[in-house]
C-alpha cells in the first residue's frame, strides 16, 4: 500500500514541477515579448 501511494505521490510531485517549468517559461516569453514591444515598438 505504501509503494503505490508513494509512486502516486511522485508523479503528483513531478506533474507538479512540470506545471511550474511550463508557467516560468510562459511568464519568461510574455516578458520577451513586451521587451520586443518596447524596443522596436
Amino acid at each position: 500500500m505504501t509503494a503505490v501511494f508513494d509512486s502516486a505521490a511522485e508523479k503528483l510531485e513531478r506533474s507538479f514541477v512540470a506545471l511550474n517549468h511550463i508557467a516560468a517559461a510562459i511568464i519568461a516569453f510574455r516578458k520577451v515579448k513586451l521587451a520586443v514591444n518596447i524596443i522596436y515598438g
